[in-house]
C-alpha cells in the first residue's frame, strides 16, 4: 500500500519517468555493493516490481554488477511491461575471464525485448577506461547484444569527472568508436546518441520536436567532434 501512496504522487508531476534502484551487490566485492543484500530475488522487491509493471511503460533503471546480470534477466522477464535499461553496460571488468562472464549477462538480458542499455561509466571501478582504443570492443559488443536501437550513450556525472577527470572527452571517444572504429551509419549514431533517449524519456523541445538538428555541423561541434563530422 505504502508503494502505491508513493507511485500515484510522483504520477502526479508530469515529468516523472520511473525508478531507479541501485540493485548492486556482489559478496566478493564488496566495495562495488550498493545495497545490503540481493533483492533481485527478494518477494518484497517483486511485489513492488510487480505494481510499478501494472502502470505500463514506465522505466526501471537497472543498475546491477555484471555478476547478477544472468539473473537480472530472468527479473526483467517478469515485468514486460516496465522498460527496463541497464545502467553503464552492466558494468564490464577488464579480463578475458570477465569478459566471458559479462558477455553472457549482456545477451541474456538483451534477449528481453523490454531491456534497453545505457553505454557509460566504462571502467569506473578500474580507474575509468578512457581513449577510443580502450572502449571500442566493449562498445561493439554491447550495440551487438542490444542492436542500436535499443543503446545509448550516456555520462556519469559527476561521478566521470570524479573518476576519470574528464566528463567530456568520453563522448569524443563514443563518436570516435562509433564513427571511426565500427562505421555506423549516422542513422545509428543519431540513436546512440539521442534519438533512443528521447523516445524512452519522453524528451521534447517547446515547439514539440525532438532536441536539435543533427544535421548541421554545428550540432556535432558541442560534442567537440566537429571535423570529424565533416569527413
Amino acid at each position: 500500500k505504502e508503494v502505491e501512496e508513493i507511485l500515484e504522487r510522483h504520477f502526479a508531476y508530469p515529468n516523472f519517468r520511473g525508478i531507479r534502484f541501485m540493485l548492486d551487490f556482489d559478496q566478493n566485492t564488496p566495495e562495488m555493493c550498493q545495497t545490503d543484500r540481493d533483492y533481485i530475488s527478494d518477494p518484497e522487491f517483486l511485489s513492488g516490481m510487480k505494481i510499478l509493471n501494472d502502470y505500463q511503460g514506465q522505466v526501471f533503471e537497472l543498475q546491477v554488477c555484471q555478476s547478477q546480470l544472468t539473473r537480472a534477466a530472468e527479473l526483467v522477464s517478469k515485468f514486460p511491461d516496465l522498460n527496463f535499461i541497464l545502467n553503464h553496460a552492466g558494468f564490464p571488468l577488464s579480463g578475458e575471464e570477465q569478459r566471458v562472464q559479462w558477455l553472457e549477462g549482456i545477451n541474456a538480458v538483451a534477449q528481453n525485448e523490454n531491456a534497453y542499455v545505457k553505454i557509460s561509466a566504462l571502467g569506473m571501478w578500474e580507474g575509468g577506461w578512457s581513449g577510443v582504443d580502450k572502449i571500442t570492443r566493449t562498445v561493439e559488443d554491447t550495440l551487438l547484444a542490444f542492436g542500436p536501437n535499443r543503446s545509448m550513450f550516456a555520462s556519469n556525472l559527476p561521478i566521470d569527472k570524479e573518476v576519470t577527470g574528464d566528463a567530456v572527452g568520453i563522448f569524443d571517444d563514443f563518436y570516435r568508436a562509433a564513427k571511426g572504429k565500427l562505421k555506423l551509419n549516422m542513422q545509428d549514431i543519431e540513436a546512440l546518441f539521442f534519438h533512443n533517449a528521447s523516445i524512452l524519456y519522453k524528451l521534447h523541445c517547446k515547439n514539440g520536436s525532438n532536441l536539435r538538428d543533427s544535421s548541421t555541423p554545428e550540432f556535432w561541434g558541442g560534442y567537440g567532434v566537429l571535423d570529424d563530422h565533416n569527413k
